[in-house]
């Protein structure tokens, strides 16, 4: 059983979380974003890689979008990871695999849409 994180009573309840998927073309490739997590004996998923992000401050911050630069500047160990058959090579901590998941259908709706829309367009309103 793990010990009991010091950090635990100090962390203002309700417990909200922000992640970061930031994902890039490297090399012909699309890759993504990973933080190492720190390889502490308290951290849940020691020495693994996650999206970047953490704990919200819900006294302090006002939305969900403020906290997350601040998440990417405090990220230590941040490599980029090549994303092949919709995952990366690693075991993600937490939920990040279904995270990453919905992202990358997310952002393969966006780039196929705009596609979709001009053959419709094009036939519709030819050249």
């Amino acid at each position: 059983m793990k010990p009991k994180s010091p950090l635990t009573d100090t962390i203002i309840r309700p417990l909200t979380t922000v992640d970061v998927v930031i994902s890039t073309v490297l090399d012909a490739r699309l890759q993504v974003l990973l933080v190492k997590r720190p390889d502490d004996a308290y951290e849940p998923f020691p020495n693994e890689w996650a999206l970047p992000g953490g704990f919200v401050n819900v006294e302090k911050d006002q939305d969900l979008l403020i906290p997350a630069p601040a998440k990417l500047q405090h990220s230590a160990g941040a490599a980029w990871f090549p994303i092949a058959a919709q995952q990366v090579s690693v075991t993600l901590a937490f939920d990040h695999t279904q995270l990453l998941a919905t992202a990358l259908q997310r952002l393969r709706n966006k780039v196929e849409t705009p596609r979709c829309l001009h053959f419709t367009t094009r036939r519709i309103y030819p050249e």
